[in-house]
């Protein structure tokens, strides 16, 4: 399983609007199944500490709070070798203390354990 891209910028966001970060319906959170089986992965935005990030981008700061971010969904299905897209949407509170900042966030995707009650 994989996750693209790597890294993602977004620019020009106003304070107090809702914006897709990936404005291009060709565009999106790839999330890459390589297996021969289907797969739940679960998805959510976080600050950079909080999903295992320690270092960044100079000059850009963790986001204050991440909730200013949010997916479309928390669960993708993907199926067998191909991939699933998510979309990235952002709203940063309209404050004069978040104007003409660079905050860093996290998106982290794990593979949700298979339910395995009352399989013998």
């Amino acid at each position: 399983m994989g996750i693209a891209p790597g890294v993602y910028v977004v620019g020009n966001v106003a304070p107090g609007q809702e914006i897709s970060a990936f404005p291009d319906d060709n565009n999106a959170l790839r999330i890459e199944n390589d297996t021969e089986q289907p797969i739940t992965v679960v998805v959510s935005v976080l600050r950079p500490r909080a999903g295992g990030l320690l270092r960044w981008e100079k000059g850009y700061e963790e986001i204050p709070d991440a909730s200013w971010c949010r997916l479309e969904k928390s669960e993708l299905e993907v199926p067998p070798k191909s991939i699933g897209k998510l979309k990235l949407f952002i709203k940063i509170p309209d404050s004069p203390a978040h104007y003409n900042r660079k905050w860093m966030v996290a998106v982290v995707c794990a593979q949700k354990p298979k339910d395995t009650k009352g399989v013998t």
